[in-house]
């Protein structure tokens, strides 16, 4: 391997590999995939269930490749959260593929690419969590390939990807996968400037063609599964997943223009890059060229509608990076590196990193509700600021790919650092393993479990339960606890507030996010239970 190579598997891999050391999985998110994946490798492989009631809510193919390691490996937190690792860097190589199909001969461009995605922060952080994105980004980004392919050479078995995209992709997060693929299909008209199609309508005739056989790749699955969930959970895959969606989603509100000023911090610390700034001047000059257009068709829509539906979320955008980096890759080729007065700016990523955690143990923890952070160690903060001082000498003088190789590193070692030096003293707050050890002790010694409030399935997976615990609402907890002996709850309360009921038994006390969370209990476990 490459001194490069290694740089880039370097930054792939570190920060991932300390946060399963230091980091766990994060309610209520990451909790309730794993619960998910967990329940359906305990019972349907068709229907996806939530605390023992179909989930509507997500497709099942995260929840297949999960339970497929599983089925090697056994039931194992590590290989889930390998999976969007993995699914990572199958992008990064078909991100590498895509440059070089788009522009044949510059390698430059097929160089320059995956080093920009991986440097983006929200890459580097997403890429290590247990979510639909990243699995979504790999289907997009294989739907591309085949796009470019059947441009290119117009082979079937290039239009036969674009429709195993197409499914996979529904079957990874929905219906959205057509918003993220179909307008490059479509625009291809705009966008082809060599190689075009002899008549238009032969190339609608095989757009159409793979949206038919990846819609039949993600409906083998999704007339079944409705046949076996009943008819609401029929409703929910086909109405909710679309709809509703796309008209008035239901999640997540934010307005209009969220997402103009969102979106460079996603990229940080590409927009501090003053090459950048110059190379992206070139984008008219080279706005004939098929490839740059390829990438307009594929994101300007794409970010477009985004804004326009109602539920924003950060992670959303994750499929439209690569398409950013293709097209910075390109368009900083052949840019010959001149002096700037403001080389420094990257540096500006991790001071801020550094300051906000010298900052944060001086915040009142009544304001951040988060004790936690009046404990935090100086050192992390410390050690972003020499980062800081540091990266300007190491971008100063250094050519063009040296200088995106070292900024492609800057994500990753602020992710490092705070993984080792923050989320120790963070972890015990969103750590569901010792509420789920609890609670299978006290399901194997025969307890009714309830959990009061809305119950995201924060600790099926954790305890690794084979019962779905009882929904409550707080003011009946109490009342349910008292009606038999063998009965425990989970409820929370804040910390400001009252201590434990004395009625009932305080199994375990510990902090979850900003508040408390207690196992209440009507009668102790037995001894052997406990043990």
């Amino acid at each position: 391997m490459t001194r490069r190579g290694a740089l880039l598997a370097a930054c792939w891999a570190a920060p991932a590999l300390a946060g399963l050391r230091h980091r766990p999985l994060l309610p209520i998110d990451e909790t309730r995939y794993l619960t998910v994946a967990w329940e359906m490798w305990r019972g349907s492989k068709l229907v996806p269930h939530l605390n023992g009631l179909p989930y509507s809510d997500k497709p099942p193919l995260l929840f297949w490749l999960i339970d497929a390691g599983w089925s090697l490996l056994g039931v194992q937190e590590w290989w889930a959260r390998l999976v969007p690792l993995l699914l990572a860097l199958a992008s990064l190589l078909l991100v590498r593929r895509l440059a070089q199909d788009l522009w044949p001969g510059r390698a430059t461009v097929a160089w320059l690419a995956p080093v920009f995605t991986l440097g983006a922060s929200v890459w580097a952080v997403y890429q290590q969590l247990v979510l639909f994105d990243q699995l979504l980004t790999a289907c997009v980004l294989l739907g591309m390939t085949g796009a470019v392919a059947a441009w290119r050479t117009a082979r079937l078995r290039a239009w036969l990807l674009v429709a195993l995209a197409l499914g996979l992709g529904v079957l990874a997060k929905g219906p959205v996968a057509l918003l993220h693929l179909l307008p490059v299909l479509l625009l291809a008209p705009w966008w082809m400037r060599e190689r075009r199609p002899v008549r238009w309508g032969d190339w609608y005739a095989r757009v159409l063609a793979a949206v038919l056989a990846g819609s039949a790749i993600a409906l083998a699955w999704a007339i079944p599964a409705a046949r076996a969930g009943g008819p609401e959970y029929a409703q929910m895959i086909f109405l909710r997943q679309t709809a509703d969606r796309m008209v008035s989603s239901f999640a997540h509100r934010r307005p209009i223009w969220w997402y103009v000023p969102i979106a460079p911090l996603l990229l940080m610390p590409w927009p501090l890059w003053p090459p950048l700034w110059r190379a992206f001047g070139r984008v008219r000059q080279l706005s004939a060229e098929s490839g740059v257009r390829f990438c307009l068709a594929w994101s300007a829509p794409v970010f477009v509608a985004f804004s326009l539906i109602s539920g924003k979320q950060i992670h959303y955008l994750l499929p439209l990076v690569p398409a950013s980096a293709l097209l910075a890759a390109r368009l900083l080729d052949e840019v010959v590196p001149a002096p700037h007065r403001l080389w420094w700016l990257p540096s500006l990523l991790p001071a801020a990193g550094g300051l906000a955690v010298l900052l944060a143990p001086r915040i009142p923890a009544a304001v951040l509700r988060t004790p936690w952070l009046g404990d935090l160690s100086p050192w992390p903060g410390l050690t972003l600021l020499a980062l800081a001082a540091v990266l300007p000498f190491a971008l100063r003088h250094a050519s063009t790919r040296r200088s995106a190789l070292v900024l492609a590193a800057v994500p990753a070692l602020v992710l490092v650092v705070l993984e080792l030096g923050v989320m120790p003293l963070a972890a015990p707050a969103y750590d569901m393993a010792p509420v789920g050890v609890a609670l299978r002790t006290l399901e194997r010694d025969g307890f009714e479990i309830a959990h009061a409030g809305r119950y995201a399935g924060q600790y099926q997976f954790a305890g690794r339960l084979e019962h779905p615990l009882v929904v409550l609402d707080d003011d009946s907890v109490s009342a349910w606890l008292a009606a038999a002996p063998r009965r425990a709850a989970v409820v929370y309360r804040r910390r400001s507030t009252s201590g434990p009921d004395d009625a009932f038994l305080t199994l375990l006390t510990r902090p979850y996010r900003d508040r408390l969370v207690e196992v209440r209990a009507s009668s102790r476990p037995s001894e052997t239970a406990a043990r």
